[in-house]
């Protein structure tokens, strides 16, 4: 199945996370400038897999890069995902682009002959978040190609802040439930983030668990090393 190593790729754009509340002395977190640090700048990342398959992954994203979206100027970031399985035969590696307005809001998505998506409007990341934020940031429709000529299937991207990870840090959420062209469930993913950006000062965004369930009871879990 491609969509196992397109897990790999999916939601590099749409990172949400939240902090605060309750103990210690900071109650907010600055998600906006944490997120927007990330933005400009190339990453590596590894994986363990578990789940339905089994093995380990890579990933890796560009800065971004002057190109284009739906005919107008944009910037792109390129993301290069491979997973290696250890028991299903679908081994291999995926190439899928991210796109951006000047302002690096993000436009939508590409994974050539697989999936194609488009915001419906502008994702606004919060600027401060506390412990129990959530609410959703944005919806995106998928065609199967940028022709978009057939849909696919509409995510509705949202967030939750779980809890406090000690005094400077919050563990939070970004939910992409994920339905078919006839509105049915197709998969619910879960991207489980550390905050550490606290006030106005720029902190981290860092990803440490992506996890996905297919209604076919198919799931895969992708833990960072």
């Amino acid at each position: 199945m491609k969509i196992n190593l397109l897990l790999l790729t999916i939601s590099t754009a749409v990172l949400t996370a939240c902090g605060g509340g309750g103990e210690g002395t900071t109650t907010e977190f600055a998600l906006a400038a944490a997120y927007g640090a990330n933005l400009p700048t190339s990453k590596a990342t590894s994986f363990d897999i578990t789940g339905t398959c089994v093995g380990t992954g890579t990933r890796f994203v560009t800065a971004p890069e002057p190109g284009s979206f739906e005919g107008a100027p944009a910037l792109v970031k390129t993301i290069t995902a491979t997973s290696n399985f250890t028991n299903c035969p679908n081994s291999g590696t995926v190439t899928s682009y991210d796109y951006y307005d000047a302002n690096l809001d993000v436009l939508g998505f590409l994974t050539p002959n697989v999936a194609y998506s488009k915001f419906l409007a502008r994702v606004v990341v919060p600027e401060l978040v506390k412990v129990g934020d959530g609410g959703v940031l944005g919806t995106a429709l998928t065609f199967t190609d940028s022709s978009k000529s057939r849909q696919i299937g509409t995510t509705t991207y949202s967030y939750q802040v779980e809890s406090r990870d000690g005094p400077s840090a919050v563990t939070a959420k970004l939910i992409s439930t994920n339905v078919d062209a006839n509105g049915g469930p197709f998969s619910v993913q879960t991207e489980t983030y550390r905050l550490t950006a606290t006030g106005s000062a720029t902190g981290t965004l860092k990803l440490l668990v992506d996890d996905v369930q297919y209604a076919n009871g198919f799931r895969i879990t992708l833990t960072v090393r």
